[in-house]
């Protein structure tokens, strides 16, 4: 996900005639939303419980990959997914591992 959204970004900011520096800033945004969401997943786990909150984020990480690619000619639509997306692709990964210890 990581490896291709800075590439599909620039594609898609570029094709609609915006500067690509702006791609660039998305990308960074979403690397650092993978940040806030462990961190938000991690809290919601203790208080709402670890299957719940991974069954959540692996919904929503789902549901963006299976939908990204069709906002390619909607650059802020696909930021917003891409967003929504880093805040759950690495969420379920913590927990999996706290839940394996």
């Amino acid at each position: 996900m990581w490896t291709w959204l800075s590439l599909m970004s620039m594609a898609s900011f570029c094709k609609a005639g915006i500067d690509p520096i702006y791609a660039r800033i998305t990308g960074f945004e979403v690397i650092s939303a993978d940040s806030a969401g462990c961190l938000l997943c991690g809290r919601l786990a203790d208080k709402w419980g670890r299957t719940r909150v991974i069954s959540g984020s692996l919904f929503l990480s789902g549901i963006c990959a299976a939908g990204i690619g069709l906002l390619f000619s909607s650059p802020l639509l696909l930021t917003v997914v891409a967003l929504s997306w880093g805040l759950a692709v690495v969420a379920d990964g913590a927990q999996f591992s706290a839940a394996m210890t």
